[in-house]
């Protein structure tokens, strides 16, 4: 049944990307010319209207890999030309749940911001979406459409949530948003039962075994949903000016991603890869302590979650744990990103852990070794 799931988590991830930039092409000339012309390529395309190419090409990438467009691939990448797929043709009849559907990115992206008004918007336009996936379902366009469209509404609501401590309880028995409207309470606890991810029990909200997988897997939308700064701007990356890509505010903080988010999601997402490296760790830590490692360097350390995971490994399951007296452990992670280091030592102080954090980039390990 995870298999399942997981595959479901894959199509919403799709679907969080690849609806707006739909989107995009369907308000704009885009689609007419590529049905006037049959087939057409990036080059005929800024030929006829205003576009951002380099970006174009990456839309029409995503396009692709969706089975969207077909592809006739040229050495010089804007001489490739693309056709529309029938799935895409199909697609078209539903643009405006498309459209609504995109304008849920303005408040995901403002989901701790937002004013009454927007707040009201906000329920509206989620309930109007969970009409749209009831009338999905009952056509049982399950794997083109609506685990797509479940995706964009749903895996900003888990990942935000989460990412913002609004879980209140999780558990099979009892079910709790904290701290949040009770309007939008009710819509978000209505999106989890049309989703089949809780239902009613006993007059409490009980967690599904689906339910169990993806609130677990909050994380895993985090890398994803922490790119909808850009994604609420297509409009301007594809046709207009795209400078604000490079923006930042008086912090210095990046615009065009949610860093810290981006940052627990990456922690999240690469738990599942722990196991693999424990084996690596027991063996390395539990040779004669002469000749074991000083500590752990990781580079590119995030939100401090592997460094966390490495350190009670070595601690509780090794020869060195029991000597940290005589052979202490350097425990060392390096980001180039602020937000990534301030996160790190949050985490690693709140657990304890003793630790050095620097400012460091993996194209640079010589500058780390001279730090260390």
């Amino acid at each position: 049944m995870n298999k399942n799931y997981r595959e479901i988590l894959f199509l919403h991830l799709q679907g969080i990307v690849l609806i707006p930039i739909v989107n995009q092409l369907f308000c704009s000339k885009i689609f007419e010319i590529i049905l006037d012309h049959k087939e057409i390529s990036i080059k005929m395309l800024s030929e006829k209207t205003n576009i951002n190419a380099g970006y174009i090409n990456i839309a029409f990438r995503t396009l692709r890999s969706a089975n969207l467009l077909k592809v006739n691939i040229n050495d010089n990448e804007y001489d490739t030309t693309y056709k529309p797929t029938e799935d895409l043709i199909q697609l078209y009849k539903y643009k405006e749940m498309v459209k609504d559907f995109s304008k849920l990115l303005h408040y995901h992206e403002k989901f701790i911001s937002l004013n009454d008004i927007e707040l009201e918007e906000y329920t509206k336009l989620i309930d109007l979406s969970i009409d749209y996936l009831n009338e999905l379902k009952k056509h049982n366009n399950q794997n083109l459409l609506y685990n797509k469209f479940e995706g964009l509404l749903l895996g900003p609501l888990l990942s935000n949530l989460s990412f913002n401590g609004y879980f209140s309880t999780i558990d099979n028995d009892n079910f709790v948003i904290k701290n949040l409207d009770e309007n939008f309470t009710n819509s978000i606890e209505t999106v989890f039962i049309s989703s089949d991810l809780i239902h009613i029990s006993n007059e409490n909200y009980s967690i599904t075994n689906k339910g169990e997988f993806f609130f677990q897997k909050s994380a895993s939308y985090g890398v994803t949903c922490s790119y909808i700064p850009t994604l609420s701007k297509l409009k301007d990356l594809l046709f207009n000016n795209c400078s604000f890509i490079w923006d930042k505010d008086d912090n210095n903080n990046e615009l065009h991603v949610n860093r810290e988010m981006n940052v627990w999601g990456s922690g999240g997402a690469h738990k599942t890869y722990f196991k693999k490296i424990d084996k690596i760790i027991l063996s390395l830590f539990n040779k004669p302590l002469n000749e074991q490692p000083k500590g752990i360097v990781d580079v590119g350390c995030g939100d401090g979650t592997f460094l966390e995971h490495v350190y009670n490994i070595i601690k509780n399951h090794t020869i060195r744990g029991k000597h940290f007296d005589e052979f202490p452990l350097n425990i060392i992670g390096v980001d180039i990103n602020k937000a990534a280091r301030i996160s790190s030592r949050k985490k690693l102080n709140s657990a304890n852990i003793e630790s050095i954090i620097i400012n460091g980039s993996i194209n640079e390990p010589k500058m780390i070794n001279d730090i260390l």
